[in-house]
């Protein structure tokens, strides 16, 4: 059974790589295309020194960024309105590392309970019982999209991106409230002698087995926690993937990912203080709080505009922008040799070929401001000299 869990994933990846790469011809690595971490960070450190070019303010949020444009050295206007408008709409990913807190401590806080309080049972242990999280999202998924959130909009109930993650993370503190009634119950059969859960003594040694609970009193806590994640995370990567501009995806699925790292943290400054007998209170408090951020969530972040609401703008000229590194037809009538070479370039890299550009790369739209940039100064000078004549 273990070489079977262990084999079968990798067996699944080997066949992917060769059915994608070998069977189906198709599958393109395309080497990096330049990265806008360096610009971004040049805006961070110009934001915390307070850099300001004295222009007044559009209204929009993340002034700090605002006021660098213009500013010698800063990356153009263009690429820090869309650093505003990313950092804008992910803003919700803050309080979300305490839902990956709460996830991740109830595995060692579960098994710590489990072990050797609750009756095994079968082939289930304590172990073993943890894998209704994932057997949950995998159920839960289609159920949810193509059950309950279609039904919900059919009766118009209108659920947005808020109301998921705010009811994510009350079920998420749901979990660990019932892992806390659980252990409630553990408390009033026996006591903890040390630290560790193996020092559990029972009152009553002798008949221990007539209150002993079963471990599937864990599977509830489980199953729901992977419901939250579909409800919850599902949603906020979502929020952020869709309100932040195209160019922007990848810095945004990575700040969503730092939500886990965030949750580690807070664990770093939690778990020294943990220790078997006062499970409880952990278990209870760290319920209750992640229940209460639920409803915190949708206080003040109900009314949340996202960049795509903000500026429209920047999302249509981007996405064509991205578009036409990709095909340039719309410019094809217009550029002349150093267009169609730009053009070719990019096919060159989407054969999979090194030397070219890479569609909506950081060179990509770089190459293309720039062509686009001598375009209209090459048809501003036309015009001068036709009005000369």
């Amino acid at each position: 059974l273990v070489w079977g869990c262990w084999s079968l994933p990798m067996l699944l990846l080997a066949f992917l790589t060769f059915f994608l790469g070998a069977w189906r011809p198709g599958y393109v690595i395309s080497p990096p295309q330049g990265s806008y971490l360096g610009d971004f960070f040049k805006a961070l450190w110009g934001a915390v020194r307070c850099l300001d070019n004295k222009k007044p303010s559009d209204g929009k949020g993340m002034r700090c960024f605002e006021r660098l444009k213009g500013i010698p050295g800063m990356p153009s206007d263009r690429l820090l309105d869309e650093f505003r408008m990313m950092l804008i709409t992910s803003s919700i990913f803050l309080p979300f590392s305490l839902f990956w807190f709460a996830n991740s401590q109830m595995y060692s806080w579960g098994y710590n309970q489990c072990n050797p309080a609750l009756k095994i049972s079968g082939w289930v242990d304590c172990n073993q019982i943890q894998i209704m999280n994932s057997l949950a999202i995998l159920v839960t998924i289609p159920i949810f999209d193509f059950g309950l959130y279609p039904l919900l909009a059919k009766f118009r109930v209108r659920l947005t991106h808020i109301h998921k993650i705010s009811a994510g993370m009350v079920i998420m503190g749901c979990c660990l409230l019932i892992m806390g009634g659980l252990q409630s119950y553990i408390n009033k059969q026996g006591y903890y002698s040390g630290p560790s859960s193996t020092s559990y003594v029972y009152y009553d040694p002798e008949n221990y087995k007539e209150h002993q609970a079963s471990v599937y009193w864990q599977v509830p806590i489980f199953w729901l926690s992977g419901v939250a994640e579909v409800v919850g995370n599902i949603a906020t990567l979502e929020l952020a993937y869709v309100g932040s501009p195209p160019s922007m995806k990848s810095l945004v699925m990575a700040f969503g990912l730092m939500t886990s790292c965030g949750g580690a943290i807070i664990g770093f400054i939690v778990n020294p203080f943990y220790t078997s007998s006062r499970s409880i209170y952990f278990q209870y408090v760290t319920g209750a709080i992640t229940v209460l951020m639920g409803p915190t969530i949708w206080f003040f972040w109900r009314n949340l505009r996202t960049g795509r609401d903000l500026m429209p703008e920047l999302f249509e000229e981007n996405l064509k922008a991205v578009i036409r590194t990709g095909s340039m037809g719309s410019l094809v009538g217009q550029g002349g040799g150093s267009l169609m070479e730009f053009r070719g370039s990019l096919k060159t890299s989407m054969d999979g070929k090194p030397g070219g550009y890479e569609m909506g790369s950081k060179n990509a739209m770089e190459a293309l401001t720039s062509l686009q940039g001598s375009l209209k100064k090459s048809i501003q000078e036309e015009g001068e000299e036709e009005g000369e004549e």
